[in-house]
């Protein structure tokens, strides 16, 4: 199975990338469309925007923020929705990304699972020296351990990166 092309645009400073679209998402071809998964209402939340559940208004405010979303797999072969499903994983080819995408200067993962597996299989040579790496708590509905105001407060560090109060 494969995942989903960035959102990304040449005004995008930083970069969130998750592991692998789940089960909902490859079905609607949408980011993070589970109806429990926080990513969009953390979103509509950091930019103090009216959350909108349509999937346009979505990308339109990444973008409009200067934030980029991919993940780092492009397939696997597992089954399911969870990160512990994914076996004989390959990466999406991030050279070309950065080169098309070079106002990248700040790299955020969306949990773990996302930070684990883009330092065991990305080139580090592929990204721009000197970016941040920097794990969030995941959005997923699994991680439960953190409230959402807790993960809202974390994941400031991207409006911090994008230079916005």
């Amino acid at each position: 199975m494969q995942g989903l092309s960035p959102i990304a645009g040449q005004g995008c400073k930083v970069l969130i990338l998750g592991s692998f679209p789940g089960a909902e998402s490859r079905r609607l071809r949408e980011y993070y469309a589970h109806r429990q998964n926080s990513f969009w209402r953390l979103m509509f939340s950091l930019f103090t925007e009216l959350y909108s559940s349509d999937y346009e208004v979505k990308k339109a405010l990444l973008l409009r923020h200067g934030v980029a979303l991919w993940d780092v797999l492009y397939s696997h072969e597992g089954a399911g929705s969870a990160d512990s499903a994914i076996k004989n994983p390959v990466p999406n080819d991030f050279s070309p990304f950065f080169r098309r995408y070079p106002g990248i200067s700040h790299i955020f993962f969306n949990g773990a699972a996302a930070e684990k597996l883009f330092f065991a299989l990305i080139d580090r040579t592929y990204v721009p020296g000197g970016i941040p790496f920097t794990r969030l708590y995941s959005s997923s509905p699994a991680n439960a351990r953190f409230s959402f105001e807790e993960k809202l407060q974390n994941w400031s560090r991207i409006k911090d990166a994008l230079g916005k109060p």
